[in-house]
């Protein structure tokens, strides 16, 4: 392969990259209700379709009743999800009070515990290190008081963010129906619009993005199956009721963006640690390593597997896509790293036949 050749490669990587990186900052926010809507017409494409072949609808007809079906069943899922949750919370508010009662015990057992720790210790250093311990319990009333009042904000902000989500959902539903009654006549559009002589390149791209995005959550439900395990036999190891109910909870909150296994094992070791049962604390924190370590050891190599790329290369795909673009980069450099090896092969192959 020559320099020139080589050269070309580089600078269209280099390109593919830059436009992905401002494709995920700048677009994607604007674009996302579309793109959710359509992701909902194409899941109800087979239906539309059925629905016209043997009941014989009209297309606008069959979309609407589709979608309509599909929001009706995400609706009733989303209106038990939230029954639940606020039960929960119901019942969470009611114990609040007791819970509140004995954190403030465990925390002044926990002082007393430091305190008969310190009193071993000589004079200088004991000293300094009681002035410490009263000036952190001290304070720390004062952090609950901050945290209760970032809570506020946050809360506050969100309310302030209900019109500009309210905006998302409408439009998402709007273009959903649009998109659903409008597909074959934007896939006609499209096919006019790629000029004849990239058509053949175009179907091998969407192939390979669709081909590369459901590997990827192939590997994703694998993950969340190892730590649901790891979890699961961890947790009856240590004795816990409800360790199956409980391992399949945390595993679906560790596949969930910006959530891992730690949200819940960690503020749940530490109460075990103020409770005074050590064992069950330091057993959730080993529990909590132990997934954390597999699924890091894991992933690069499950994702690689499944898009066909090396381990090292999707470990690199991971993390700058991470540094770039966040969640968002996670998902879509791997999926651009795939890309680029096919265009590569694509091009050798190209070159050895002419």
């Amino acid at each position: 392969m020559n320099r020139a050749r080589i050269q070309k490669y580089l600078v269209t990587g280099l390109a593919i990259l830059v436009g992905a990186i401002l494709f995920v900052r700048f677009l994607l926010p604007v674009l996302l209700p579309f793109g959710i809507g359509l992701l909902l017409a194409l899941a109800a494409e087979p239906a539309i379709r059925f629905l016209m072949r043997r009941a014989g609808f009209r297309r606008g007809i069959a979309a609407a009743l589709c979608i309509l079906a599909l929001y009706v069943l995400l609706g009733t899922l989303l209106w038990l999800l939230l029954r639940r949750g606020l039960y929960e919370l119901g019942t969470l508010s009611g114990a609040l009070p007791e819970l509140l009662e004995s954190l403030g015990a465990v925390t002044e057992r926990l002082q007393a515990w430091l305190d008969r720790m310190v009193s071993q210790v000589p004079d200088g250093l004991g000293r300094l290190l009681q002035l410490g311990i009263d000036q952190f319990f001290q304070g720390g009333q004062a952090l609950f008081s901050r945290v209760c009042e970032q809570a506020l904000r946050i809360v506050s902000a969100a309310v302030a963010k209900i019109p500009n989500a309210f905006l998302f959902l409408v439009t998402a539903i709007l273009s959903s129906f649009m998109f659903a009654a409008e597909l074959p006549a934007l896939r006609t559009f499209a096919k006019r619009a790629v000029p004849h002589r990239w058509t053949h390149h175009v179907a091998a791209c969407v192939r390979v993005i669709r081909q590369a995005f459901g590997s990827w959550c192939i590997a994703q439900l694998k993950l969340m199956g190892v730590t649901f395990v790891v979890l699961t036999v961890g947790l009856f190891l240590l004795h816990f009721q409800y360790a199956l109910l409980l391992g399949t909870l945390i595993a679906l909150i560790d596949a969930l963006p910006i959530f891992g296994t730690g949200t819940v094992l960690i503020p749940w070791g530490v109460f075990q640690f103020l409770e005074g049962d050590l064992r069950c604390g330091i057993g959730l924190l080993v529990l909590y390593g132990v997934a954390a370590l597999i699924r890091t050891a894991l992933e690069p190599r499950l994702i690689g597997k499944q898009i066909g790329l090396s381990p090292l290369l999707t470990l690199l795909a991971l993390y700058m896509g991470y540094k770039f673009c966040g969640i968002w980069g996670m998902i879509l450099f791997p999926i651009g790293a795939m890309l680029l090896r096919q265009l590569w092969e694509y091009r050798n192959t190209q070159g050895a036949t002419t």
